[in-house]
């Protein structure tokens, strides 16, 4: 997500993405504290639900 106070092209949902993908992106293992296969499912999805 931009980081300016002139984002209007999209609402904030369109930037949503998996923590596997951050995780990618930044070299860090976020959630290491959970269990493998919990860490997985967690990680793996992106959050669909509504924005407003």
């Amino acid at each position: 997500m931009p980081n300016n106070q002139g984002v209007n092209a999209h609402t904030w949902d369109y930037y949503r993405v998996s923590v596997d993908s951050i995780e990618a992106a930044t070299g860090y293992n976020f959630l290491s504290n959970v269990p493998t296969n919990i860490q997985a499912v967690i990680e793996a999805s992106v959050d669909t639900g509504p924005t407003q």
